[in-house]
């Protein structure tokens, strides 16, 4: 989960959602700042791809709820695959 986010984006500009678009076949809402960033690829960024050694997501800044930020383990019902998320989210 946090392995996709850092390095973190240094570049400053409007976060709130644009209008949603269709990118690689689903549609989403792309943080206002990143449509004219050099660094927006197919709906994720390349700001540290080499680094990273893969892509990693748009800045959508911080989530704004409050609550215990521990990842908690959940089992994804369809596949049985365990994923991690941050414990304030389980509700």
């Amino acid at each position: 989960m946090y392995r996709k986010s850092f390095p973190k984006c240094e570049i400053r500009g409007d976060r709130s959602p644009s209008k949603k678009k269709k990118i690689m076949g689903s549609i989403s809402a792309l943080p206002n700042k990143c449509l004219s960033c050099e660094f927006l690829f197919e709906g994720e960024c390349l700001r540290a791809e080499e680094l990273a050694e893969d892509y990693l997501r748009l800045d959508y800044g911080s989530c704004g709820i409050e609550g215990n930020t521990e990842p908690r383990t959940i089992k994804v019902s369809k596949t049985g695959i365990e994923i991690f998320v941050p414990n304030k989210c389980i509700d």
